[in-house]
């Protein structure tokens, strides 16, 4: 599991966005369906710096995070952190 905390580092929006789909599959669960349409935004972004329409990827981001609070599992964790640390980190350095 060390690998996979060392990957989703580096791996873009749209690759982790893959990857919360694949590990809701695995489990036999779908995606909530309030944090679906923000998923789906998610596979269109490269980095907290991209867009969606209007739509900033930490705004992005942040949705899909409140969104999915019933997704569990070692995954779920790691990927959940990365991105909070993600969005801490634009706002770190891009402040409003």
């Amino acid at each position: 599991m060390e690998a996979f905390k060392n990957a989703i580092k580096t791996a873009s929006l749209s690759s982790i966005a893959d990857t919360i789909q694949r590990d809701h599959d695995k489990q036999g669960k779908t995606v909530n369906f309030a944090a679906k349409p923000y998923l789906s935004a998610m596979r269109t972004l490269y980095d907290m710096k991209s867009t969606y329409i209007t739509e900033t990827a930490d705004s992005i981001v942040n949705y899909l995070l409140s969104n999915l609070g019933q997704w569990r599992g070692e995954v779920a964790k790691i990927v959940k952190d990365e991105l909070r640390a993600r969005v801490k980190d634009y706002y770190k350095n891009n402040p409003v």
